[in-house]
């Protein structure tokens, strides 16, 4: 779900990248309730809920994102607490923090 999202929103098709990024949000979620918590669930579902937030700040409902981004949040500084060796999860963390603080200014110009 998640690549096919990606191919969705990099052609410019926010509303088919939108369903595809929920969709890996279930699917993760489903794994998760059926086999617990990996490392791996809780990647495809960071990264879906990540790119979801994106997608709906740039659909032009940035409020609708936020929840997104903090949910992305806490499953990336999970990620990067489990598993210290993996630059990316710090490296997400750290785009995730960006775009809220980014959120969190423009919402303060409005």
């Amino acid at each position: 779900m998640e690549r096919r999202g990606d191919v969705a929103w990099a052609l410019g098709q926010l509303e088919e990248a939108k369903s595809a990024y929920v969709q890996g949000e279930a699917l993760a979620r489903e794994l998760i309730d059926v086999y617990g918590e990996s490392v791996l669930s809780l990647d495809v579902l960071a990264s879906n809920t990540w790119r979801l937030g994106q997608v709906m700040a740039q659909r032009g409902e940035p409020a609708a994102g936020k929840p997104q981004y903090a949910k992305a949040r806490l499953l990336y500084q999970r990620l990067a607490l489990a598993m210290p060796h993996e630059a990316r999860y710090r490296k997400a963390l750290t785009q995730v923090d960006a775009a809220i603080a980014t959120q969190s200014t423009d919402s303060s110009a409005s």
